[in-house]
């Protein structure tokens, strides 16, 4: 084996896998059961690990076949009934131990707190579309994720597609282009709902909602995710700035509308590259629609609880780079070499810099003198004599800019477990559970964690996800969507609750807002800056509706005191339930403290915030 490898020659297993894009992790599974011994141990050592770790080849026989596409094995095998010679070809070159052989990264997912379980739609009521029923999931679990993570639309899309699976590929890409359609313009759209979800990247920078916007973002974003691969959807869907799946970063993506983004980018999303995510569900939703590399689940919490995942890269594998890859680029690592589109590093310090007419030989002047790497902008390459290590530790975006830094480990696709010594430990762990079934019976939906989800859907659809003192009517503009009211399933305008966006008619919308607090204010001291007949002056004022602020629930009521800077007492009206109480304070600041935790809040209920809060023994 050491001689072929010499030789050019890759003499590792083949691991071919056939069929759609989520079978690649379910390869894994069964290499790894093979590979951990009954004390939870590999059987190789840690050098047959990295040198025979079996290198991927990936046969479309799935409808999207993104993974076979990206590593150029095609997007459809053809029929072996009357292509036989084709079918032999591509089985040979699958195992030809010349062919080109990658790193991979491959990501995990670690639930937070053991909250979170996962079922699947089971159906959804054409009557009352907005209360989608579930049942228990099939076997397999996330864990490891190759392509793609995401929540909210397309998670939704390939719930029903899942439903209504056919025989062959043309009709399963119709079955996805009718589910499309249903899922951005029917009722059905209002399983779509991403409020109050949050993701940050693993050292704590916000990406979702976007930090300049904390709000809406359930009517303005449908989904969010990242992708490992530039291809998404059946190759309909890719990043701005090239997914590579050998980079070391996942690319994080959120999306308002993609019909637009397809009209305005051509399929193109703009993404950010980061190193892992952290993704936290809010209590105020029963749950999220979701899909790792296609498997399309729900995820929730049977107690009505937060909950939230962490990602991060924990491996590289070896695949086998086919020879239908197209020219869109798919890796960086290449020859000992990594290419950074757009960025820089340890920009000025230079030891020198000649024309980039010949990359090659830029490459050999540095492999020649020992440098780290080198970046070319403007037509001119300007070497660093930092460590590779040292160059990708300070990358930094720059526009027009493009960095290459020396990789040693590339010459030799190795794989390992990637990370700290913690975090190796982590996955280790996370590993063994996996193959040994416990995470199954960790994440898979009991038949009572389905009932009690059941249950939630049903307490939160009529009286709304929300706090009562967030509550305030709303309208959502234009839209083609089909509509219906949360409470009784009639037709509706695009009209209904600020807070929980849910859509209600009149009526129900009514009884909702009527929980809520209304609360209006004015300065108290209007109307007597002269003394005379002073207090007839200020009942007057009192009585003008214009002196009062327009209505407001009372987050809002908080923030306007908030931003208020004048000194003046303030008189502040709250009606609820049909009660009307008035109160004078001193200045904005104090209406403010009271309304955040004193006793006119208390009086008035409006501590009360709508949650789930049920067991079992509730049923």
């Amino acid at each position: 084996a050491a001689a072929k490898m010499a030789n050019g020659v890759d003499s590792r297993p083949r691991l071919i896998c056939g069929g759609g894009d989520g079978t690649a992790s379910f390869a894994l599974f069964c290499v790894f059961k093979v590979l951990i011994n009954e004390a939870g141990d590999f059987f190789w050592t840690d050098h047959d690990m990295k040198l025979y770790f079996p290198a991927l080849v990936q046969m479309p026989l799935g409808t999207g076949n993104d993974l076979a596409g990206v590593l150029g094995w095609g997007r459809a095998v053809p029929n072996p009934n009357d292509r036989q010679k084709i079918i032999a070809k591509w089985i040979g070159d699958a195992l030809d131990g010349t062919r080109s052989v990658r790193l991979f990264d491959v990501w995990g997912i670690f639930p937070k707190d053991g909250d979170m379980k996962l079922c699947q739609l089971e159906s959804i009521n054409t009557e009352r579309p907005d209360r989608p029923k579930f049942s228990e999931p099939g076997a397999s679990v996330p864990f490891l994720s190759l392509l793609y993570v995401s929540m909210g639309f397309e998670a939704f899309v390939a719930s029903q597609f899942e439903l209504n699976r056919k025989d062959g590929r043309l009709a399963n890409f119709v079955e996805y282009a009718k589910q499309i359609g249903a899922g951005l313009l029917g009722a059905r759209r209002g399983n779509v709902n991403l409020t109050g979800v949050k993701v940050e990247t693993l050292d704590g920078v916000q990406f979702f909602p976007p930090p300049d916007k904390e709000s809406d973002t359930s009517d303005e974003y449908i989904s969010l995710g990242f992708m490992n691969i530039n291809s998404y959807s059946g190759g309909n869907i890719s990043a701005v700035d090239a997914a590579l799946f050998d980079d070391g970063r996942m690319d994080v993506f959120r999306q308002r509308d993609w019909i637009a983004n397809e009209l305005r980018r051509g399929g193109k999303t703009p993404t950010v590259k980061v190193e892992g995510i952290s993704v936290d569900v809010p209590d105020t939703l029963p749950g999220v629609f979701c899909q790792y590399d296609g498997e399309a689940r729900y995820a929730f919490c049977p107690q009505g609880k937060e909950f939230g995942m962490d990602i991060r890269r924990v491996m590289v594998i070896p695949v086998v780079i086919g020879p239908a890859l197209s020219s869109q680029e798919a890796f960086r690592t290449s020859c000992g070499w990594v290419e950074y589109e757009n960025m820089d590093s340890l920009a000025g310090q230079n030891e020198g810099e000649i024309p980039a007419d010949y990359i090659d030989e830029c490459k050999s002047l540095c492999e020649r003198h020992d440098w780290g790497g080198f970046s070319v902008f403007r037509g001119r390459a300007f070497f660093r004599k930092h460590t590779g290590g040292e160059l990708k530790k300070n990358l930094v975006a720059k526009g027009n800019c493009k960095m290459f830094i020396r990789d040693i480990s590339a010459d030799h696709p190795e794989f390992r477990i990637t990370g700290t010594d913690e975090e190796r430990d982590q996955t280790l762990t996370r590993l063994r559970r996996w193959v040994s079934g416990a995470i199954r019976e960790e994440l898979n939906a009991t038949a009572e964690d389905v009932e009690l989800l059941h249950k939630g859907l049903l307490e939160m659809n009529p009286g709304g996800a929300c706090q009562l003192d967030h509550r305030n009517r709303m309208m959502f503009g234009v839209t083609l969507r089909r509509l219906i009211c949360a409470v009784c399933g009639e037709a509706c305008r695009n009209e209904g609750c600020g807070a929980c966006k849910q859509r209600f008619c009149a009526k129900h919308l009514a009884e909702h807002l009527d929980a809520a607090p209304k609360v209006q204010w004015m300065w108290a001291d209007a109307g007597t800056l002269i003394p005379v007949f002073a207090g007839m002056r200020k009942e007057m004022a009192k009585r003008n509706k214009a002196r009062w602020s327009a209505t407001m629930n009372v987050s809002e009521a908080i923030l306007a005191f908030e931003q208020q800077t004048a000194v003046r007492p303030v008189r502040l009206s709250i009606e609820c339930l049909g009660t009307t109480t008035e109160k004078e304070f001193e200045g904005p600041a104090q209406a403010k403290e009271e309304l955040e935790r004193g006793e006119l809040r208390s009086d008035l209920g409006l501590e009360g915030v709508f949650k789930r809060s049920y067991s079992s023994a509730s049923l």
